[in-house]
């Protein structure tokens, strides 16, 4: 999602007024304010500067290969699913966290115009961006390593 952030505010900042003359800026400003999530998933309103010890990655299991209800195996609506669904949280991770950064930081440009909103991005975008930085365990973000790791799971 952070990528897609990223990409999204970067050419709305960049194209603005193209998205304006075709009548798709307060659709695609609407969409970009999706980035709210992001801030959710540390803790982003930490006293500065802030003690983070860890930022939530993702909210699935699945194995390979498997026939047992998961989100590999079961694709459906998330109000139709019965099956548990962990959330897995992360304590390594900088190139995720600096690409939230990046996200965060992107959006901001788009609602320039709006100080408050604008200035809770940025603030969120250098929490997100310190935590990445003094990250203690460089171990980048690989779903194939990492979240293996984090579950406990073997795969060979």
């Amino acid at each position: 999602m952070a990528f897609s952030m990223t990409l999204l505010s970067r050419s709305v900042a960049e194209y603005g007024p193209k998205y304006k003359a075709i009548g798709e800026y307060n659709d695609i400003s609407d969409i970009i304010r999706g980035i709210d999530y992001l801030p959710l998933t540390f803790n982003s309103s930490a006293p500065w500067p802030p003690s983070i010890s860890k930022m939530y990655i993702q909210v699935r299991i699945s194995q390979r290969n498997s026939t047992n209800p998961d989100d590999g195996y079961c694709w459906q609506r998330p109000e139709d699913i019965s099956y548990p669904r962990p959330v897995q949280t992360s304590t390594t991770a900088p190139d995720l966290r600096g690409e939230v950064a990046a996200a965060l930081a992107a959006a901001s440009l788009v609602f320039n115009e709006e100080n408050a909103y604008s200035n809770r991005l940025v603030d969120a975008a250098k929490t997100a961006y310190r935590f990445a930085t003094e990250t203690i365990n460089k171990a980048p973000y690989s779903p194939g390593n990492h979240l293996i790791a984090q579950s406990g799971m073997n795969e060979k």
